[in-house]
């Protein structure tokens, strides 16, 4: 928006959107100047002596309209007494044609003398002639009209000689001219956009105070030309000239200071908002935000840069007043990258411009610039990158004061940016770090619960609340009290679940912080489910300090270790119970040879030697057993993979078990489907899968019981499989023994059998149908006579090795 003079005189180019506007300035000014001419011709000069007096208001009319005051966008003077006192003393004809050429001599001395004389000016030709015509008509109308009307109205406005008759008249008429010209200017203001003529209309009360009280002394200014003559006026208009030059430098310095004042504010402004945030996202629209309001912008642009990528980034630009989206593109020769290698800032017009391209190479990207100015954001030696608004209309529109407003903006905004770079890198490591905690916590097996020292839960993981059952989010469990009185069941749930009480509680912490222990741990049961064996340890946090700043409770799951144990236990006893009857068999049958070998009793040592060494073998056979399994667990016993026929494995098993079968008197029936091809296996281990299985049948199945060994297809989409079966009539498998079939040293999981095995046929079945891509598992109702099914699941392709 450019200043406007308070009578309708256009201080600085307006911004012209429509064509129309253009048309209008053009007729009008035809209008007028047709309009003057007729008026001349038609209109008897009111004095004839006029021509001495119009180079005194010429000179005059052009000086109060160079040198006057401003009020931001609208600009007052001491004009419109002049006109008034040239209408006295000169009359319509030569006041009118005074405008006229006036604004023009002021229209040049604006284009030639714009910045000795420090007023504003249009930055090209054509504005300054739009400018010119716009005001002249404004003026020039404005007097034609208020003249006619008093003519209207009956009233005489010419001083032949003093005659203070015509002060009514006069103030009459100054008082149509200043409405004619206002409603003008006003009008024109409509044209020229809502905005103007709202700060025209706001400023409207100072700019009358200021223009319509000196009126006055245009009746002292055509008294003195008149009753004294030009030398005596002379010394008024010098008095005039000399009141305009002291008010414009007051004015100057008013600006001047104003202006400086506006940018330290504003400086400061841009400080606490560059310092409000320390994201960029954030932070780089409030550089846009504090630059538009320093300078004007068309357009407006923040580059960074990534020295490790050698790329240049636009993460903010706005162009005509929106957002536009430039490309990222690599460090290469445009004026963004001369500025960040100079590290200096760059303030050029359009043919500054072409000469650095044509004398640095530089590339032009996007539209051409009429004017540029961009300032590096420096920090130390490191160039973050560029701060850029440049004008494609205008190419003087930007000044040293811009340039220095602009390093200003540019040097806290790098600051801010290193500050905000520095914030996001640490936030990220930290956050990077608090997740790989919370992925930590949230994956390991133990429980964990993290107090305050007030006994306040901060953060419990996903095992604690597996361990104890309580069916909570881990976000309403966080804030909880433990050590204070329960508001409700939930409080005491948790202390329950953990193997305390207040009391225990608190006794554990004050134990702990008194250092008589290090850490406080016990074994307790957690409900879960399932339930669990679980080792608690209560342990304190310490602070930088050394103090006690917090409580860590971890829940270890003891349960497999204890099972283990168990297990080693009972596998120890049985190793030597099962080892030490054949061994006392051997060393019994050894000395009772030995006896009778010395007392010549040769004949029962045969006997005693045979027993022995079936003693031997089963003692052989059972650590045989146990090596296959450590083997087979640890992947260490290759398979003789071969076409194995089921048929002649479970045929065999059957006669293998003849004579123990006939004897207890139960009935073994093979069946074997006739559509059943060679599966591929090892037949040895195969057989002994087989043959366990069989025997674990027979002794728990009754005399005169029946047994059923069979195999069959079994389809399985692009993988069929073969299923065989041994089912017997035996006392059935308990609910609860389901979980210890496969476990070595196992015996009592289905009662008491023919007679007591190893404990180590199952676990040897399982490994193999493993070894060979299957399955093994048993089925059984629980009722004695119904007996139970073991079935084991065999692919009948061999599984591809990975």
């Amino acid at each position: 928006m450019k200043p406007l003079a308070a009578n309708g005189i256009i201080d600085c180019e307006m911004i012209y959107r429509h064509r129309y506007r253009d048309v209008f300035i053009i007729t009008a000014n035809t209008v007028m100047l047709a309009g003057l001419i007729f008026i001349t011709r038609t209109t008897p000069l009111t004095r004839a002596d006029w021509l001495p007096a119009f180079p005194f208001f010429l000179t005059l009319s052009v000086f109060t309209l160079t040198f006057g005051i401003s009020l931001g966008s609208i600009n007052m003077s001491l004009h419109p007494m002049v006109v008034i006192a040239a209408v006295l003393v000169m009359g319509l004809v030569p006041t009118s044609w005074m405008l006229l050429v006036g604004a023009w001599i002021h229209g040049f001395i604006r284009r030639w003398w714009s910045e000795p004389l420090r007023i504003p000016s249009p930055k090209t030709l054509f504005g300054l002639i739009r400018v010119t015509a716009v005001n002249s008509v404004m003026h020039t109308v404005s007097l034609i009209a208020a003249w006619h009307l008093m003519r209207v109205l009956g009233r005489e406005l010419f001083f032949s000689t003093v005659n203070f008759a015509y002060l009514p008249s006069l103030a009459l008429f100054s008082l149509i001219y200043f409405l004619y010209n206002y409603i003008f200017a006003a009008g024109y203001y409509v044209i020229e956009g809502k905005e103007i003529l709202l700060v025209y209309l706001r400023k409207l009360p100072f700019i009358t105070l200021y223009e319509l009280p000196p009126v006055i002394f245009a009746v002292l200014a055509a008294v003195i030309f008149i009753e004294l003559g030009p030398i005596y006026f002379s010394g008024f208009g010098l008095a005039l000239v000399i009141i305009s030059l002291i008010t414009h430098s007051l004015e100057i310095m008013r600006q001047g200071l104003e202006q400086r004042v506006q940018e330290l504010n504003s400086l400061q402004a841009v400080g606490q908002a560059l310092n409000a945030s320390l994201r960029l996202p954030e932070l780089i629209p409030a550089i846009h935000d504090q630059v538009v309001k320093l300078m004007p912008v068309e357009a407006f642009y923040v580059a960074l840069y990534d020295a490790d990528a050698d790329e240049v980034s636009f993460p903010f630009v706005i162009e005509d007043g929106h957002r536009a989206n430039w490309a990222a593109r690599r460090f290469g020769s445009g004026f963004t990258e001369y500025v960040l290698h100079s590290r200096r800032p760059l303030l050029a017009g359009q043919d500054d411009l072409n000469a650095l391209r044509q004398e640095l190479g530089i590339k032009q990207h996007g539209r051409q610039a009429a004017c540029w100015l961009g300032a590096p954001m420096l920090a130390g030696e490191q160039a973050l990158g560029v701060i850029a608004v440049q004008s494609y209309t205008e190419p003087g529109i930007y000044d040293e004061t811009h340039k220095r407003v602009l390093m200003t903006i540019a040097s806290q905004a790098a600051l801010a940016i290193q500050n905000a770079r520095l914030y996001d890198q640490t936030d990220m490591a930290l956050a990077q770090r608090v997740q790989e905690l919370d992925s930590i916590l949230q994956t390991t097996n133990d429980g964990i619960m993290l107090l305050n020292p007030d006994c306040q839960a901060l953060m419990i993981n996903r095992a604690f609340l597996e361990f104890s059952g309580l069916e909570i989010d881990q976000a309403d469990l966080r804030g909880e009290t433990l050590l204070t009185p329960a508001s409700s069941q939930d409080e005491e749930t948790i202390l329950s679940q953990i193997g305390f009480t207040p009391e225990t509680m608190q006794a554990a912490c004050d134990s702990l912080a008194l250092g008589t222990e290090r850490w406080h741990q016990k074994q307790i049961t957690m409900s879960g489910p399932p339930e669990r064996d679980v080792e608690r340890t209560l342990v304190p946090v310490f602070g930088r300090d050394n103090e006690i700043s917090g409580w860590l409770l971890v829940f270890r799951d003891v349960t497999e270790e204890l099972e283990l144990a168990r297990t080693r236990t009972e596998m120890a006893h049985m190793l030597v119970h099962d080892l030490r009857s054949p061994l006392s068999v051997i060393m019994g049958g050894l000395d009772t040879s030995r006896g009778w070998l010395e007392t010549g009793q040769v004949e029962g040592v045969v006997p005693m030697l045979e027993i022995a060494q079936n003693s031997g073998a089963h003692m052989l056979n059972l650590i045989n057993d146990l090596l296959d399994i450590y083997k087979l667990e640890r992947g260490e016993m290759p398979l003789q993979i071969e076409a194995v026929p089921l048929k002649s494995v479970l045929s065999d098993a059957k006669e293998r078990f003849g004579p123990l079968l006939e004897k207890a008197g139960i009935m073994m029936v093979v069946d074997v489907a006739s559509d059943l091809p060679p599966i591929p296996a090892d037949w040895d281990k195969l057989s002994r899968l087989l043959c366990n299985l069989v025997d674990n049948a027979i002794k728990f199945t009754p005399d005169d019981g029946r047994i059923h060994l069979w195999a069959k297809n079994e389809p399985d989409g692009d993988k069929p499989n073969v299923l065989i079966g041994v089912s017997d009539t035996g006392q059935g498998i308990p609910a609860d023994g389901f979980d210890k079939l496969f476990k070595m040293f196992c015996h009592d999981f289905a009662g008491k059998g023919r007679r007591r095995g190893t404990g180590l046929g199952l676990p040897f079945c399982k490994l193999v149908a493993e070894a060979h891509g299957g399955q093994i598992w048993a089925e059984s109702a629980g009722v004695p006579g119904e007996g139970s099914t073991f079935f084991v699941r065999l692919p009948l392709q061999p599984e591809e090795e990975e």
